[in-house]
């Protein structure tokens, strides 16, 4: 069996910097793609998307906001999806949602709406995440669970 090779791509939140410059901290993003296996078949899963949509998150908004759709693009027909936001209020933007056509667009619609706003409350946003978890229909969940929290890690609300 020929062994297939993992690819890896970065994209940055700046293209360049000046030599004259100094860059001490920026934001990029690595995706890695693994060859698709034809004769495996995955099992469903529920993703709780826990995303920071405070102040300090303007400069690297876009690259969330794209990376959600990359990871909605990614996901089957029976796999779940939720999106909690949250700056100094938390909120459940997207509730857990079949990932079929009209699941796919409106959740790519919700992930387009967060701007940046307000304090960092991670601890209510992780929180808040980890209840959805815990709490999905025992009838429609899926037995795979994970929750992916979306932060520049700077909490100044709730448990710092």
């Amino acid at each position: 069996m020929k062994v297939q090779p993992i690819t890896m791509t970065s994209s940055t939140q700046v293209s360049a910097v000046a030599h004259s410059e100094a860059q001490n901290k920026f934001t990029s993003m690595v995706t890695m793609q693994a060859p698709v296996l034809d004769d495996v078949q995955r099992a469903p899963i529920d993703l709780i998307l826990v995303v920071d949509r405070s102040g300090s998150m303007a400069g690297r908004m876009d690259l969330v906001i794209q990376t959600i759709e990359f990871c909605i693009s990614q996901l089957q027909e029976k796999d779940g999806l939720a999106i909690v936001d949250y700056d100094d209020r938390v909120t459940t933007l997207l509730t857990l949602t079949k990932m079929d056509a009209i699941g796919r667009k409106t959740a790519v619609a919700q992930a387009k709406r967060l701007t940046p706003r307000g304090c960092t409350n991670l601890s209510g946003g992780l929180f808040k995440g980890m209840q959805l978890a815990g709490t999905r229909d025992a009838a429609t969940k899926n037995e795979i669970a994970s929750v992916l929290l979306f932060t520049d890690g700077m909490a100044n609300a709730g448990i710092t």
